[in-house]
């Protein structure tokens, strides 16, 4: 969604978002974009060639 217009950016993660809850798949996501990285379930980081699970957010 890097080349598109945050408006249209976010309307392809919703559509997404409801296909993979509508048919119980995963969707992997690999981003720099923070934002878009806190939208999702989970969240892995990639740093210095290790791969390591970044903490839960807490739900409000």
């Amino acid at each position: 969604t890097g080349n598109l217009d945050e408006q249209t950016g976010d309307h392809i993660i919703e559509l997404l978002s409801s296909l993979s809850r509508d048919h119980n798949t995963t969707i992997l996501v690999v981003t720099h974009d923070r934002a878009l990285a806190n939208k999702t379930d989970r969240r892995f980081r990639l740093q210095q060639g290790r791969l390591t699970e970044e903490p839960a957010r807490a739900v409000v």
